[in-house]
């Protein structure tokens, strides 16, 4: 299978936002060891600086918002994109304005960016979104078929951008 991974992504551009936290990091060096080319757009509010050791692929770091349309032009030649950038939970009550534009409204304008610019050309967006959208849920394991219960602004621009990118 990883050999299938292998040739899915040598040589592929891959744009990552929200690559410098914590799954991100880790998916960047992944991406790298199988041969992409990647992007990261990170603005490091959750997350510092970090320097990637390629061994086969390529990547280059612009540390700016998700909310900046003026990156958006990485896009353009992109074959994959991962969208990880958020506000984490433990930041979105103090600031709910800020919660809902990168967690919800970034998400959109990418989608939309891609529907006027890259009709059908994008072989995959990855949208990460999170269990909390399930609040305290009666059943486990949880499901992508559970019943949303949201407890908290976070879950709410979460599940908002969750349903933008199945439109």
């Amino acid at each position: 299978m990883q050999n299938e991974l292998e040739l899915n992504l040598k040589g592929k551009r891959v744009v990552v936002f929200g690559g410098m936290g914590f799954i991100g990091a880790n998916l960047v060096n992944e991406l790298l060891e199988l041969g992409a080319e990647v992007v990261i757009i990170d603005n490091c509010l959750n997350s510092k600086e970090r320097t990637f050791n390629p061994q086969s692929g390529e990547y280059k770091f612009i540390k700016d918002s998700v909310l900046n349309e003026g990156v958006y032009h990485h896009l353009d030649t992109a074959n994959l994109i991962f969208h990880l950038a958020c506000v984490q939970i433990n930041h979105s009550s103090k600031d709910p304005e800020l919660d809902l534009s990168v967690n919800a409204l970034s998400t959109l304008r990418v989608l939309e960016y891609l529907r006027k610019k890259r009709p059908g050309q994008l072989e995959r967006l990855v949208y990460t979104s999170t269990t909390s959208i399930y609040g305290s849920p009666e059943n486990l394991p949880i499901t992508e078929n559970s019943k949303p219960q949201i407890l908290n602004h976070y879950a709410a621009s979460k599940l908002l951008a969750e349903q933008y990118v199945m439109l």
